[in-house]
């Protein structure tokens, strides 16, 4: 594919990389990924107008649904469970709960199970039979969500505290195929 006058391709290269086997490890990765995602939307978004111009509309939009649907998901669910524990704080120390923040945490609980149901759906459509027992797992889907959104966190306070910063992360050697 030809853009600008330059060629655009991608290197079939089959990855042997087996994940972190610490949580550090694990926690730094995920931080170096969302703060990479979130200077590639900042390089991006300098100049909104010519980058819309070399992507063209469709492509731009779908940059700002894919880099910033990955940016906010991963922030989303701790703002999501801390309003909803707010909100159930403030009815359990006064016995009642201003109608914005009631709307607010039933739009917050909405959200969250619908995220449960479309993943749990999507992974039992898509599981192929060795990952099946995996399914019996998805009930800590909240927990795992809940340290991404930490992740999160980490990697916009790096961003301003430590853009340069890029924590490394060892990995296991891959199992020898058979």
């Amino acid at each position: 594919m030809l853009h600008l006058g330059y060629r655009i391709g991608t290197i079939a290269s089959p990855t042997s990389e087996i994940a972190p086997a610490r949580f550090l490890d694990w926690r730094n990765q995920r931080t170096r990924w969302i703060k990479g995602w979130c200077q590639t939307w900042l390089v991006h978004m300098r100049d909104p107008r010519l980058a819309c111009r070399q992507l063209g509309p469709r492509a731009f939009l779908t940059f700002q649904i894919l880099f910033g649907g990955m940016i906010a998901a991963s922030l989303m669910h701790v703002m999501f469970a801390g309003h909803l524990l707010a909100a159930a704080y403030a009815y359990l120390a006064n016995g009642e709960v201003y109608l914005s923040a009631g709307v607010l945490a039933a739009v917050d609980a909405f959200n969250i199970a619908l995220a449960y149901a479309v993943f749990i759906l999507t992974a039992r459509l898509v599981a192929s039979p060795s990952e099946r027992p995996l399914l019996r797992r998805l009930w800590s889907l909240w927990f795992y969500w809940l340290i991404v959104s930490l992740a999160g966190l980490r990697a916009i306070g790096q961003l301003f505290h430590a853009p340069h910063m890029w924590e490394k992360t060892p990995h296991r050697e891959p199992a020898a195929r058979s």
